[in-house]
């Protein structure tokens, strides 16, 4: 088991057709992290982010958009993936804290 602070601390998912033309939505509470943007497609949560980091980055490298995937964000999940992998080899809880660059 993995307990985090801030923005992981608590994952919700809507499965298909909980909303009306989104076939997954990935929220922290009442904050929306992703959206299926390509509806009807019947993509994963995982090719669902990559195709949106793909067009982030299009819209960034046109000076259309922020850069894609802040570094800050980067390091807190693999800070959060290590735990998890640490908890896994250890069969034990580990704990994240936020950690001064989230």
């Amino acid at each position: 088991m993995v307990v985090g602070a801030g923005r992981c601390a608590e994952m919700s998912w809507r499965p298909a057709g909980a909303l009306p033309g989104e076939h997954c939505l990935g929220a922290v509470g009442a904050d929306v992290l992703f959206r299926d943007i390509l509806p009807g497609h019947r993509l994963n949560d995982e090719e669902i982010a990559i195709v949106t980091q793909l067009r982030q980055m299009v819209d960034w490298v046109r000076g259309d958009g922020p850069p894609p995937y802040p570094l800050a964000d980067g390091l807190q999940d693999h800070r959060i993936a290590s735990a998890i992998e640490e908890a896994a080899d250890t069969d034990r809880t580990v704990r994240t804290t936020c950690e001064a660059w989230a």
